[in-house]
């Protein structure tokens, strides 16, 4: 409990309320533990020797959108960005392809392709097997029925049939004498299978459908349909795929 009067000063007699010179009521206990204690402002001592208060930084304000410094503009002309356009597909090309054919050039597609096939279908036939092109020598179509070497005849169609449609790719001057020649060799070779395995059957009892195959007839329309689509080409212009 203080000793002196917190209104004017006056000694405080031990166990009196009010100042005998004021009339001031002293603080209870209860008060002087409740009020708080005050801080003293920390103080700096000069080089002069006198105390001064010591400065309390002030933070900066923080700068507004309007103040925020945008970078320079690019200075130069501007670059140009060339971007390829997206290559179409293997699927699509082949698909425009076909569709910039002329009618006689889809026969021509389409036979050359025909001939193909027929290398792999029978070309003979009997009770218990068959053969096809790939086991026909080329001698055979010449009449030699005694070598099984040489050449066979389905490599002779496969070439032939690759000339015709290489002669539709390159649409040279020189594309119409190739496809002439391609559907002259793919129905000579179809023919003369059929005249030679005839005249080789002439002597045995087994009669001519029943000994050939659908090969060498799938062989030979294809390479007539190639010489009418060279007769039908032969005076127009050759043209470009696009």
């Amino acid at each position: 409990m203080g000793k002196f009067c917190t209104n004017c000063g006056d000694p405080r007699s031990d166990g009196g309320k009010f100042c005998s010179n004021c009339g001031a009521a002293f603080p209870t206990e209860s008060a002087i533990a409740a009020e708080p204690i005050p801080v003293e402002a920390t103080t700096s001592v000069a080089a002069g020797g006198s105390a001064e208060p010591a400065p309390v930084p002030v933070p900066a304000p923080a700068a507004s959108p309007s103040e925020l410094v945008e970078p320079p503009p690019p200075t130069g002309p501007p670059i140009a960005v060339n971007v390829a356009p997206a290559a179409p597909g293997a699927a699509s090309g082949f698909v425009d392809r076909v569709k910039q054919l002329t009618g006689l050039e889809r026969v021509q597609v389409g036979s050359a392709v025909a001939a193909i096939v027929a290398v792999f279908l029978p070309w003979l036939r009997s009770s218990s097997d068959s053969a096809d092109a790939w086991d026909v020598p080329s001698l055979f179509l010449l009449g030699d029925e005694t070598t099984d070497r040489g050449v066979k005849v389905a490599v002779l169609v496969l070439i032939a049939s690759v000339v015709a449609l290489v002669s539709l790719v390159i649409r040279t001057s020189a594309s119409r004498t190739m496809l002439l020649g391609a559907a002259i060799a793919i129905t000579s070779i179809g023919a003369l299978f059929l005249i030679q395995v005839n005249r080789a059957i002439q002597m045995s009892t087994r009669s001519f459908t029943d000994v050939i195959g659908i090969g060498p007839l799938v062989l030979v329309a294809a390479g007539i349909a190639l010489l009418v689509v060279s007769m039908r080409l032969r005076d127009r212009p050759p043209t470009s795929i696009g």
